[in-house]
């Protein structure tokens, strides 16, 4: 189901179309429902429910999230720590935030593609929170480091 709501959330990032972006919340939060200890799903309903205007949602699902990857927060396990840098976003912890993602940069610099999926992923968050520049900017810096 996830691979499903990652097709939907692609096909919702090419078309703009707001059912696509609604399908793959579905998905994510009906997989994460069945199964709540598998944290990609879950993040990804969150974030989905965040781009749909539904930040209590995406709180709470952040919430649910956050002790199944808590354990990341030395940054050693990247999808567990990216997943954790996440949360704290979602959930406007911006300087928690920017620290998960610096520990994760610096201890897997060479994972540039994950890297460049996590900072596109971290920036959408930004724009669907409404952040200012200033705060924006303070979240993506520790990705410009790979540039």
């Amino acid at each position: 189901m996830g691979i499903l709501g990652a097709a939907w959330d692609g096909l919702y990032q090419e078309s703009g179309k707001m059912l696509h972006l609604r399908k793959s919340r579905e998905l994510y939060r009906t997989a994460f429902q069945a199964d709540p200890k598998d944290y990609y799903t879950g993040i990804n309903a969150a974030s989905k429910s965040l781009f749909l205007d539904e930040p209590k949602e995406a709180e709470r699902l952040a919430a649910e999230v956050k002790p199944l990857v808590k354990q990341a927060s030395d940054g050693n396990d990247f999808w567990a720590g990216c997943t954790l840098g996440e949360v704290y976003l979602l959930q406007g912890d911006i300087n928690s935030a920017v620290s998960q993602y610096q520990k994760i940069i610096d201890k897997h610099s060479s994972k540039t593609g994950d890297l460049a999926v996590t900072r596109h992923q971290a920036n959408r968050i930004c724009v669907a929170r409404r952040l200012s520049e200033e705060e924006t900017k303070k979240v993506i810096a520790p990705f410009q480091l790979l540039e």
